[in-house]
């Protein structure tokens, strides 16, 4: 019996190696990316998603452009959908279409949003944000709360700005 040849031996290693390549990353594309793609359409239709890890190594998933008339329930949804395909650590982005309009109302809305957040004086945020917000006509501003996150939504036609700012200070300290 011979020895074992160096030629054969990299020839398998190498066929194996192609076939586990192949087979992960068809299971990555048809058994995770195509079916969070499926999941994520029922939930925003005409959404443009694409899938990319960070240096920190977390999954992030982002979502654009789409229109919802609710960002805090699009975002909990998302948020759902992605961390039963992904995981826990899968984080959820909703990528923006915004003008200057709806920057520079941004750019106003800022200093009540992060007051409120750091007093946790909710109620008094909501007031001046609808009041800025009411001046600013055409452009319309809505803002809605839960136990994570403030989530601001800016419309004005076609564009719109999303920011949704977690509730990590003053009042909600405990």
């Amino acid at each position: 019996m011979k020895g074992i040849k160096p030629l054969w031996v990299a020839v398998f290693a190498a066929v194996a190696l192609a076939l586990l390549w192949g087979a992960e990353s068809a299971y990555s594309r048809f058994g995770v990316e195509q079916p969070l793609k499926q999941a994520i359409a029922a939930v925003a239709p005409g959404a443009v998603v694409e899938n990319h890890s960070e240096d920190t190594g977390k999954r992030v998933v982002e979502v654009s452009p789409v229109l919802v008339s609710d960002l805090g329930e699009a975002h909990r949804q998302l948020n759902k959908v992605v961390r039963q395909h992904l995981g826990p650590q899968a984080q959820v982005r909703l990528t923006d279409n915004p003008d200057e309009a709806s920057r520079k109302l941004w750019e106003q809305l800022q200093f009540p949003l992060f007051q409120g957040i750091d007093t946790g004086n909710y109620t008094e945020m909501k007031k001046q944000v609808d009041a800025i917000g009411a001046g600013a006509a055409p452009v319309q501003a809505d803002i809605t709360i839960d136990d994570e996150n403030v989530y601001l939504r800016i419309v004005n036609g076609d564009h719109y700005l999303y920011r949704i700012v977690p509730r990590e200070k003053g009042g909600d300290r405990r």
